[in-house]
This record gives structure tokens, C-alpha cells and sequence, in this order.
């Protein structure tokens, strides 16, 4: 169930949009602050019980680790949109992804060191899951794109070929 027009009054009582600028102020990256603005409270029972559970989750991570840290994530929403359709991607596009999927298996890391039994966090374990598998993306792409964004040689034998060849001629050109 969404809240009603009648709950407005109960938001500024509580002062729900100063608690959201606080929580906000506090996220990591673009999304991140943008989904913070997205929340609403529910009143569906179920979806109280799963949120709360989920940050008593992310509380008990902070609890053990004493800190996540984020840097590294990017906003790479637009780049995966135009992947999806077959687009092209610049190379700082897919250093951004790398960089985020680094971050990500940081995270997920940090979930992974902790004890089961100590700490089971079975919504954040089941959200690292899903980073399961893409380290070999992260891979692929530093080993053929740099830091600043340039193809590499060797991100294929026919672009190290055409390279040589073009060196070749430049040299037979002087």
C-alpha cells in the first residue's frame, strides 16, 4: 500500500524530507542519493519487515567491519542503457564500469570475510551473489583499455597487427 494525501500532514510531523536529506547526504554516488529521494514509507507489513531487515543487515556489516567504503563507484546507468541496445561505449566509459565493479567486489569482499555464523546477512549475501562471475568483465577490460581511457594493443591480435603496420608506414614515411 502507498501513503495516502491525508499522510502528508504525518510526513511533516515526522519530518520525513529532512530525515531523507540526512540519509541522502550520506550516500556514496548519484544513484545512491537518487534512490534515497525515491523511498516512501510502506504500510505493507511484508515490505516493513524486508527493509528493516535489510538495515539491520547493512547496521551489522558496519558493526563488524566498522566501515564500508564505496570510492570507486561511478554512474554507469547511461552507459549500460546504451550497451543493452548495442551501443558503443567510449573507453572512459568502460574504465568507469571497471572501476565500479572493483567497488562492488570490494563490498562484497568485505561481506564474504565475515563468518557466517557470526554475521549470516542473508539479504547482502544474496546481493553480493549477483557480483559472482564479473570479475572476468573487470579483467577484459583493463586488459585491453588504460586508466585514461585508450585502447590498449593488445585488446585484440588484428588491432595489435594494424598498429605494427601503421608504425611501419609512419617509419617508412620519415
Amino acid at each position: 500500500m502507498t501513503p495516502r494525501k491525508d499522510d502528508h500532514h504525518c510526513f511533516q510531523i515526522l519530518e520525513y524530507d529532512a530525515i531523507i536529506r540526512m540519509v541522502s547526504d550520506h550516500a556514496a554516488s548519484v544513484p545512491g542519493k537518487e534512490r534515497v529521494h525515491s523511498l516512501r514509507p510502506s504500510f505493507d507489513l511484508d515490505e516493513v519487515r524486508r527493509r528493516l531487515s535489510a538495515t539491520l543487515e547493512g547496521m551489522e556489516l558496519l558493526r563488524w567491519k566498522g566501515g564500508v567504503s564505496l570510492s570507486g563507484i561511478r554512474d554507469i546507468r547511461l552507459s549500460l542503457r546504451r550497451a543493452r541496445i548495442g551501443g558503443i561505449l567510449t573507453g572512459e566509459e568502460l574504465i568507469e564500469i571497471a572501476d565500479t565493479l572493483a567497488a562492488g567486489r570490494r563490498v562484497c569482499g568485505q561481506i564474504a570475510d565475515l563468518e557466517a555464523e557470526k554475521a549470516p546477512l542473508p539479504y547482502l549475501r544474496s546481493l553480493a551473489e549477483r557480483f559472482e562471475g564479473l570479475k572476468s568483465l573487470e579483467d577484459e577490460i583493463r586488459k585491453c583499455v588504460d586508466e585514461q581511457g585508450m585502447v590498449k594493443d593488445r585488446a585484440s591480435t588484428a588491432l595489435t597487427r594494424l598498429r605494427r603496420t601503421i608504425e611501419r608506414v609512419q617509419g617508412q614515411v620519415r
